[in-house]
């Protein structure tokens, strides 16, 4: 049809000028086993790895020169082709393409955020910035509503636990808010602290406080609260969404003012349940296509379900709930088994068992896994030499070329 032709054509005519238009200049800065560690070891730094044959690649190539370029002076862009670049691939575990790393001061983190000019700009930006901002007890309303998470670090800056703080401050930077602030913040959080402590805060949830800094510790307690009340479910949050260890409960935000009310009626059911499951909100238009294999039509009312991603199984909720009372009351139905469930994959699905041994096999190194199947072959191969053997036909054979028939077994 002609949709069709107008995208191929539009998307040859970008190849072609990003050919033409890389040809000339670039701020794309190509990486190698040879000048990586050398060119990342200063500054900030967004990598791309990818392979050329890789239709994704290709697809976001255009976008990605377009921000290297907007961000010039604030942030490298770099791509390593892991096709040519094996060493660079190996050591940092890349299993599919494009992938994206954050990198500054020869630190590595994972990228978090998407893949538009848009989405790679604002990632920058927000990373070329001050790591740490200073917060007024006035702001802390604003602050909240503006970002899931925040770390304040309460007392005097000279101290060496401030700098502390401002290493994990840089390391998380783009991810999590961090700001400096005195005890009025913490009194606005209605928690009294002994300075020095770290508070972590989020819209809605109970404020929790950390007082005794390390290194380990201050990560440890960033790790164990990054999600917010609510959470999003985007592209990059997703994995850390799924794998967070417990069933989460999902909120169909359809972008609406009834949507609007449901999330604010599972604020409270979310601090009840904090601990026992983790609560996200995720875009029904746009994420239409996922929600429709629990059932889930697309341009619906919002609605709630919880799905256990470990076992493969969700709940659907009925499409009554409306209070807070309401959903907690379903909730405890969940946990107590008095609601049925569905599976995600029916057990009749061959991807049902694929995932698992994915993710048996997930938990190996690649040499590991090669040691395995060299292990099996061999006791393979000796378990069909030994059941031949066993099964060998006992029938006299017929006399070979040559051989005189008399000579034969038979007629002995």
């Amino acid at each position: 049809g002609i949709r069709p032709a107008m995208k191929a054509w539009q998307h040859a005519m970008a190849l072609l000028c990003l050919f033409f238009g890389s040809a000339l200049s670039s701020e794309v800065v190509t990486l190698t086993d040879s000048n990586f560690d050398e060119l990342t070891a200063d500054g900030s730094w967004i990598l791309k790895f990818y392979a050329p044959w890789c239709g994704h690649c290709k697809r976001m190539a255009a976008d990605y020169e377009e921000a290297a370029a907007e961000m010039k002076g604030l942030v490298n862009f770099g791509e390593i082709d892991c096709t040519k670049q094996g060493a660079l691939k190996k050591k940092y575990d890349i299993k599919g393409y494009p992938t994206l790393k954050f990198f500054r001061d020869g630190k590595m983190r994972d990228y978090r955020s998407g893949r538009s000019v848009e989405d790679l700009t604002s990632f920058a930006m927000s990373v070329s910035g001050d790591a740490i901002i200073d917060v007024a007890a006035e702001d802390i309303d604003g602050a909240l509503n503006s970002h899931p998470v925040l770390f304040i670090y309460i007392g005097e800056k000279d101290s060496s636990l401030y700098s502390i703080f401002e290493g994990s401050a840089k390391k998380f930077q783009g991810i999590h808010f961090f700001g400096s602030a005195t005890t009025s913040v913490s009194d606005k959080l209605g928690m009294t602290v002994t300075t020095p402590a770290v508070i972590f805060a989020t819209k809605g949830g109970k404020a929790k406080v950390l007082t005794e800094i390390t290194e380990e510790s201050l990560e440890s307690f960033i790790q164990k609260n990054r999600f917010a009340l609510i959470s999003e479910i985007n592209s990059y949050s997703f994995a850390d969404i799924r794998d967070n260890g417990k069933p989460v409960v999902l909120i169909v935000d359809q972008k609406n003012e009834d949507s609007k009310k449901l999330i604010d009626e599972t604020f409270s059911p979310a601090t009840t349940f904090e601990g026992l499951f983790l609560v996200a909100k995720v875009d029904g238009t746009r994420y239409g296509r996922y929600l429709n294999q629990f059932g889930i039509p697309p341009n619906g009312p919002p609605c709630l379900l919880v799905v256990d991603y470990e076992s493969e199984i969700y709940w659907s909720a009925p499409p009554k709930l409306k209070t807070s009372a309401e959903i907690e009351s379903w909730l405890e139905n969940v946990l107590s088994g008095a609601v049925s469930y569905n599976a995600i994959v029916p057990w009749y699905n061959p991807r049902r068992y694929m995932r698992k041994v994915s993710k048996f096999m997930s938990q190996f190194s690649q040499l590991q896994i090669t040691i395995m199947m060299v292990v099996s072959t061999l006791i393979g191969a000796a378990l069909l030499f030994f059941l031949f053997s066993w099964c060998e036909d006992d029938t006299y054979p017929m006399p070979t070329p040559g051989e005189p028939a008399e000579n034969h077994p038979k007629n002995e």
